[in-house]
């Protein structure tokens, strides 16, 4: 999302958007706010953490890293400092790495044979 511009994979914090949108009015702006690409969103809160605990009354689906585990009513999460090296080239043409992943990835492949890999 571009509105967790702040965001920075080696800064030591998580990036947290809470949606909460109520009717299909409120989803319809929130997600207006996002393709807009506007800094605030209305019914989308953003924070920073080194811990976040999510809680809910019944079990939910839950994911880690990309696949499915057990549901559940308590969700824990938390940043270990400094222990994922991250080693990428700055894209040319936009700060953000989503928006420039085929640069990357084409730098990142040099990188690689260059290195021997």
């Amino acid at each position: 999302m571009r509105q967790l511009n702040d965001a920075q994979p080696d800064d030591g914090l998580l990036d947290v958007a809470i949606l909460s949108p109520r009717t299909l009015r409120h989803w319809a702006a929130l997600g207006w706010g996002v393709l807009r690409r506007k800094q605030t969103v209305p019914g989308m809160e953003t924070y920073t953490a080194t811990r976040v605990q999510i809680r809910s009354k019944r079990a939910q689906p839950r994911q880690l890293d990309g696949d499915l585990i057990d549901p559940g009513r308590n969700l824990t999460v938390s940043v270990r400092p400094e222990v994922l090296l991250f080693c990428v080239p700055q894209p040319a043409t936009d700060p953000d790495l989503a928006h420039d992943a085929g640069a990357v990835g084409g730098q990142a492949g040099r990188v690689r044979e260059t290195a021997g890999f």
